[in-house]
């Protein structure tokens, strides 16, 4: 009678502890947002945006830089899904990136915390860059860390390999996407205006798994404005995404726009701004 008794009060506890977990969990569908961004709907592997691409590339970070700031908000039927807060500054000989980042459940009722470091170096052609990120909710955390590099033979070409979750992050509930990124961007012979970008995603870090490819072009309309077109085919997801974004440039900072849509989903909208103390020039890859 003693055992059965032990017995049910401690399926009783299991079940409220389960219960418990599953109101305070935060939702599944977000920790796709902390693994993909919102910035990486418009985002390039192969894509120089000083501190912001420590998203879609660590490599980035060891191209010579000033300091910058970004900060980056993502809205949806009137909600915040994130806020993310980005910088970067020159350490000895490296550079070294931060970024704070705070995304929201579908139903606005939980939320994560995300505080990231990462760090770069450039030989020549070749640049090199390592990030983590740490992630922290209610009832679970996680480290995410990432390696990239960058090949920039000239100022019209560059070649990118990025290895995203590569030590197989998981939690409780959730268990990260390993990925590989091989990304190009090509500014055509024939314009200096147009610059193409082209990453092709692997997961499971095996190239016969899972594909996604994502594509975009930028046309700079003069010197204070440009647009970029990004369509994203996630095959991983099953989702097709399209993106437009518009920027103003200033001497010493820039604002943008991005609207992001699918087959199944409500528009999106990120905004962002961007602060340097180096003038903004034509470079071939920056945003």
């Amino acid at each position: 009678m003693i055992m059965k008794k032990n017995f049910y009060s401690t399926l009783i506890t299991v079940v409220l502890f389960c219960i418990e977990c599953s109101s305070f969990a935060f939702p599944q569908s977000q920790y796709a947002r902390v693994e993909n961004p919102s910035m990486e709907n418009f985002q390039f592997s192969a894509q120089d945006n000083g501190a912001l691409s420590i998203i879609s590339n660590p490599a980035t970070l060891g191209i010579g830089h000033a300091s910058d700031l970004w900060y980056t908000t993502t809205i949806e039927r009137h909600h915040f899904l994130e806020h993310n807060f980005f910088v970067q500054t020159p350490f000895l000989f490296t550079n070294f990136g931060a970024n704070y980042r705070k995304v929201y459940s579908e139903d606005k009722k939980q939320s994560a915390d995300v505080y990231g470091f990462g760090f770069g170096m450039s030989s020549h052609l070749f640049s090199f860059g390592f990030a983590t990120d740490f992630l922290v909710s209610k009832t679970e955390e996680a480290t995410l860390s990432h390696f990239g590099i960058l090949y920039s033979p000239t100022r019209m070409f560059s070649l990118a390999y990025v290895a995203k979750n590569f030590n197989a992050p998981s939690t409780l509930t959730y268990i990260f996407h390993k990925e590989q990124i091989f990304g190009v961007a090509i500014r055509p012979m024939f314009s200096k205006r147009i610059t193409l970008f082209l990453d092709v995603k692997s997961d499971k870090s095996t190239l016969f798994g899972k594909t996604a490819i994502q594509f975009g072009a930028e046309l700079r309309i003069n010197q204070a404005t440009r647009i970029l077109f990004a369509y994203h085919d996630a095959q991983i997801t099953i989702q097709k995404l399209y993106s437009f974004t518009l920027t103003f440039d200033f001497s010493q900072s820039n604002i943008f726009s991005s609207v992001s849509t699918s087959e199944h989903r409500f528009p999106e909208t990120s905004l962002g701004m961007h602060f340097s103390d180096d003038e903004n020039d034509d470079d071939v890859f920056k945003h």
